[in-house]
C-alpha cells in the first residue's frame, strides 16, 4: 500500500495538514536512532506503510524480514472479548450470537475507547517511560463497502490521543510552584501500597469522543496500536506539548479526524509510526493489524474471522494475559468501563477496589453502539470534539 504527497493533500481535511511537517522534521534529523524490529515489523510488514515512509528504519532494515517472537510481536496482540448484557456474561467476541447483530442493510457504527490498565508487571515494565499514544482508525470495507467506484469514495475515519502517567501536586511553600513528580513514569508511587498500587485505569474518551462512520452493509475493519514512549523531548513529545500544552492530568485527544477517503489512512498511519518510532525507546502495550467488523447479520458470513458489532460493552487485552483470565471470565462484568467481580455493586467501585480485580491483566476497554443508518453508502457521522 503506497501512497504520495498528492494523496496525502487531496485525501486528508486541512485540520490534518500540519502533520506532515512532521516528518520533513524528521527527515531533517542528523542522527536518527534506528526504530525497534519488532515495531518496524508491525507497521511495514503487517500494516503496510512504505519503509521509506519510515524515517528511523534505516537502510540495513530489509522488508519481509520479521523477527520470531518477542514481546512486541504476537504476546502484544489483542485478544477481544465482549460483555453479553442479555447473558450477564463476558464472552470471547467469537461467541456473540448471529442473532444479536442488525438483520442488514447498512449500519452506524460508534466506538469509544473507554479505560485504559495497566497490570503490575506492565507497570513495573513500563516505569522508565513518560507518556503514551493511542491510535485507531475504522474504515468501509474496501470489497464490501460499495459495489465499483473508486477507492475515494470508501470512507474512513481516525483519532490518536495521548495518555499519561499520574503525577504529584504542587510543592513547597507561599509562591512556590513547582512540581514535584511523584513516582516514576506509569508506576504512581511504587512505595505507596494503597493509593499507589498499581492497576488504577486511566479514563479515556467521553460519549462525545466517539468515532462514528456509517458501515455499507455493515462492513468494515479497524485496527488500534497503543505505546508508551521514554521522557526525552522526542518528536512525539514535542507534539503533545504543542497541541495538549499542560493538559496532561490523564488523556489528550490529539487529534480527531471523521472524515477521510480511505486510501489516506495510509499517510496518517505513518506518521502515527514515525511518532512512536523516532527516538528510539518505546514499548507496546497492544497493537492490532486491521480486523474484520460486521455490524449485520447478513455481512458477517461474508467476512473471515470478523469481529461482530453489536451495542455494548468490548474489552482487548494482550494475548500473553489470556491465561491469566480465562478460568474467570465466568466471574466477571464489566462496568462503567472498569473490568470487576460480579459480586461487585457498581455503587461501590473506586479506584483501589478496581486496581485489586483481575491483577494479572492489562485492558483496554471499549464502548460499541451499532444502529441502523439511513445515510447511504458513502455517509460520515462526524464526532464531537
Amino acid at each position: 500500500m503506497g501512497f504520495d504527497r498528492r494523496t496525502f493533500v487531496g485525501s486528508v481535511p486541512l485540520m490534518a495538514l500540519g502533520f506532515e511537517g512532521l516528518i520533513e522534521t524528521l527527515r531533517a534529523e542528523k542522527a536518527i536512532t534506528p526504530a525497534d524490529e519488532h515495531a518496524l515489523n508491525f507497521w511495514i510488514d503487517v500494516i503496510g506503510i512504505p519503509e521509506g515512509s519510515i524515517t528511523s528504519a534505516g537502510t540495513a532494515y530489509r522488508k519481509g524480514h520479521k523477527t520470531a517472537g518477542g514481546e512486541t510481536s504476537i504476546n502484544r496482540e489483542p485478544i477481544f472479548l465482549h460483555w453479553d448484557e442479555d447473558q450477564k456474561t463476558l464472552i470471547p467476541v467469537g461467541e456473540i450470537a448471529k442473532t444479536k447483530l442488525l438483520p442488514d442493510g447498512d449500519a452506524q457504527v460508534d466506538v469509544t475507547m473507554d479505560r485504559l490498565r495497566l497490570n503490575s508487571e506492565d507497570e513495573g515494565h513500563f516505569a522508565s517511560f513518560a507518556s503514551g499514544g493511542i491510535y485507531m482508525d475504522m474504515q468501509q470495507h474496501p470489497e464490501l463497502a460499495a459495489s465499483g467506484g473508486s477507492d475515494f469514495t470508501k470512507m474512513a475515519s481516525s483519532v490518536f490521543s495521548a495518555f499519561f502517567p499520574k503525577s504529584g501536586g504542587k510543592t513547597g511553600g507561599s509562591g512556590n510552584k513547582k512540581r514535584a513528580s511523584v513516582g516514576n513514569g506509569f508506576l504512581a508511587n511504587p512505595t505507596t501500597p494503597a493509593s499507589g498500587a498499581a492497576g488504577h485505569p486511566v479514563p479515556l474518551q467521553q460519549q462525545s469522543q466517539a468515532q462514528s462512520l456509517v458501515l455499507p452493509k455493515g462492513a468494515g475493519k479497524a485496527m488500534f496500536v497503543a505505546f508508551v514512549k521514554d521522557r526525552r523531548q522526542s518528536v512525539f513529545g514535542q507534539f503533545i506539548s504543542a497541541v495538549a500544552g499542560s493538559n496532561t492530568s490523564s488523556y489528550s485527544q490529539l487529534l480527531s479526524i471523521p472524515f477521510l477517503a480511505s486510501p489516506a489512512l495510509g499517510a496518517i498511519r505513518a506518521i502515527v509510526a514515525n511518532l512512536q518510532l523516532s527516538g528510539g525507546n518505546q514499548a507496546v502495550v497492544m497493537q492490532s493489524a486491521p480486523l474484520n467488523i460486521a455490524a449485520t447479520q447478513s455481512v458477517l458470513a461474508d467476512l473471515q474471522n470478523a469481529i461482530p458489532m453489536r451495542t455494548g460493552s468490548y474489552i482487548a487485552l494482550p494475548q500473553e494475559h489470556g491465561s491469566a483470565i480465562k478460568d474467570q471470565m465466568g466471574k466477571l462484568k464489566i462496568v462503567k468501563g472498569y473490568l470487576v467481580d460480579k459480586s461487585i455493586d457498581p455503587m461501590d467501585l473506586n479506584d483501589d477496589l478496581v486496581a485489586a480485580q483481575v491483577p494479572g491483566v492489562s485492558y483496554l476497554t471499549l464502548g460499541v453502539t451499532a444502529k441502523k443508518s439511513e445515510k447511504g453508502s458513502c455517509g460520515v457521522t462526524p464526532a464531537k470534539v
